[in-house]
């Protein structure tokens, strides 16, 4: 009886041993398990903080989109309400009629020249009552074509109010004496930055 016992007990010391050789490696591959989906849970909590910081870039990015189109939108709207002899003058400038036909036209250079020289022609003919809509379309733009270079080419001609009138740099505006201090500035031209010379000159009164 005793070597009965002795023999069911040493089967059941290797039963258990078994038993606790299978647990501690079923712990360890449990540990492994839980490393690797704390890992997966540290790649997802980077990947969510990435796509966060790109919600929120995009998020700026629309709001400055939606902000600069709702800017030319208005003048896109502005120039539209210009009378219809002014409109058909301009549609060799502003050609087609969509909002991006609008923007692509007005951004390049010769439109913004022949935007300015059609500017000139309304004032000389005392006809300005557009102007301030017309010069509003014109800055913008100006302001637009400038940031397609690294480095802006054109500046608005900077005018100082009583300065000696100059044939050189500015243009007589209707009634205006022969010489003397500027009075009025009727019309901004714009500059080359890297000359310093006017591409156009402003128009003044004397």
């Amino acid at each position: 009886p005793n070597e009965v016992k002795d023999k069911e007990k040493k089967k059941r010391i290797k039963e258990l041993e078994r038993e606790i050789e299978q647990y501690e490696k079923d712990q360890v591959e449990k540990k492994m398990e839980i490393n690797r989906l704390q890992q997966i849970s540290q790649e997802l909590d980077i990947r969510l903080r990435q796509m966060q910081d790109d919600l929120l870039l995009l998020q700026k990015r629309n709001h400055e989109l939606v902000t600069r189109f709702q800017d030319v939108e208005e003048l896109y709207e502005g120039y539209l309400c210009l009378s219809a002899a002014t409109v058909n003058a301009l549609g060799g400038i502003f050609k087609g009629n969509t909002l991006v036909d609008f923007i692509c036209c007005g951004v390049q250079y010769d439109s913004l020249t022949s935007l300015w020289d059609f500017m000139k022609h309304e004032v000389m003919q005392n006809r300005g009552d557009e102007i301030p809509m017309l010069d509003t379309i014109f800055e913008y733009f100006f302001h637009a074509h400038n940031k397609i270079y690294d480095n802006p080419l054109l500046e608005i001609q900077k005018i100082e109010i009583g300065r000696l009138f100059d044939e050189g740099n500015y243009i007589r505006g209707g009634d205006s004496k022969v010489s003397g201090p500027i009075s009025k500035v009727i019309l901004r031209g714009f500059v080359n930055l890297n000359t310093g010379k006017p591409i156009r000159k402003s128009i003044v009164q004397v």
